[in-house]
């Protein structure tokens, strides 16, 4: 036999012997139709970029991306503190209890327990987190309500994320051209089942709520919520949406569950606080919940958490709240006496605040005192004698006998005792 050779095999189509239909159909412009092909483990791009199953690589070559979430790679978490970093009030170290109050762990994540009666919980923020993080924010219920589970109609206890206006703009809320956004968070509860989220606006007047399930390992959960047409979303330095996770909630305070793919409807409602359908955590003693990694940003799609460098989250939750931290010496006012009385400010410890903060005194009030020359007196009272949202002013009284128009400055003496200023929403 002669052996044919042929340095081009001219074709239209190309099919397997046993084949009925054509495998690979050519152009006249040098490209390829493959049919049936669902999937490829290697393709080649140039010299330079080879798309395999674990990613692109790419040699000597410009990768760009025109669009993820909108295009912002940046500042893409509107959530303060989601990976629960800071901890001013408590250190991470005293644990908190909520009875018919509210209080917070981790800066920016508030606790709400009203109309509960007998529910009590514990709150710290734990050094127990799922891999890539380092803390989350724990509830223990210590005194079950007890009616168990089923909550009267008006009970309500859950963990509060507040945003302020500014921080939702980009997402024009309320108007016809309403962007949706998606909401992440790494989540571990003692009892497993389907836990409740609603998202609300400020006056509590449109809502979407959905079940999520946690089990009694770290899982992440993420939530696509679509933009809302309707309703009114504050735009300044106000509240104008919150996150709120249902631990225990009757059915006025539960919205109907939405789903989790952002196909749902937003609701009018009565600002619920839970999820129809959901686990109620505050009917068992001793039962937990634990959450970490909360994300909230624009688009469809759930991007990896944001970490943020520790000093500008600190600067993020001090718009919020600020302490001057008790010690055996700690200034934090210089001014003058006038009789009993000292008046003295000072500009706030972390600078400028959302608003104008209100002044407590957490610990004893005795262990704030003020010093001139002749005398040194403990404070009987502190009064707020107006500020601005970057300096303060206050006026201490005591019962000790001072000298007038003498120049003095104010100090905490106690580590147990601190100067909270608090603007939060």
């Amino acid at each position: 036999l002669k052996s044919i050779s042929m340095s081009t095999l001219k074709v239209n189509k190309l099919r397997d012997t046993s084949g009925s239909t054509d495998a690979i159909t050519l152009d006249p412009n040098g490209g390829a139709v493959l049919a049936g092909v669902t999937t490829v483990t290697t393709v080649k791009a140039g010299a330079g970029v080879t798309i395999t199953t674990d990613g692109i690589d790419a040699i000597g070559v410009a990768v760009t991306c025109a669009n993820i979430n909108g295009g912002q790679f940046s500042n893409r978490n509107i959530i303060v503190n989601g990976a629960m970093e800071v901890d001013q009030r408590n250190a991470g170290v005293a644990t908190v209890t909520v009875a018919n109050s509210s209080f917070f762990a981790a800066d920016r994540n508030r606790f709400f327990n009203n109309n509960t009666g007998e529910l009590v919980a514990s709150l710290q923020r734990v050094e127990d987190a799922p891999v890539g993080f380092h803390y989350s924010n724990k509830v223990t219920i210590t005194t079950p309500e007890s009616t168990g589970g089923t909550p009267d109609a008006d009970d309500r206890f859950s963990m509060q994320h507040r945003i302020e206006g500014h921080d939702i703009n980009r997402l024009s809320l309320g108007t016809s051209d309403a962007k949706p956004f998606v909401i992440s968070f790494y989540v571990k509860a003692s009892i497993a089942g389907n836990y409740g989220l609603a998202v609300v606006n400020q006056s509590g007047s449109r809502s979407y709520c959905m079940l999520y399930a946690a089990t009694t390992s770290w899982s992440r959960v993420v939530l696509k919520v679509p933009g809302d047409t309707s309703g009114t979303y504050g735009a300044g330095n106000t509240e104008a949406l919150a996150l709120k996770f249902g631990l225990y909630n009757g059915s006025s305070r539960a919205g109907p569950d939405q789903g989790i793919a952002g196909t749902g409807t937003w609701q009018s409602s009565s600002s619920p606080q839970g999820t129809t359908g959901q686990t109620q955590l505050g009917g068992t003693s001793s039962a937990t919940w634990q959450i970490t990694g909360l994300q909230l940003e624009a688009g469809t799609e759930a991007t990896p958490f944001e970490f943020r460098n520790i000093a500008d989250e600190v600067k993020r939750c001090s718009r919020y709240f600020q302490q001057y931290d008790g010690g055996s010496n700690t200034l934090f006012a210089t001014g003058f006496t006038a009789g009993n009385d000292f008046y003295g400010g000072s500009t706030l410890p972390m600078g400028k605040m959302r608003t104008t903060p209100s002044i407590t005194v957490t610990g004893t009030l005795s262990h704030l005192n003020y010093t001139h020359v002749a005398v040194s007196a403990n404070a009987s009272s502190i009064t707020n004698q107006g500020s601005g949202d970057s300096s303060f002013v206050v006026r201490l009284q005591s019962t000790t006998n001072t000298t007038s128009n003498a120049g003095a400055y104010a100090r905490l003496v106690n580590s147990n005792t601190n100067l909270e200023f608090r603007a939060e929403l």
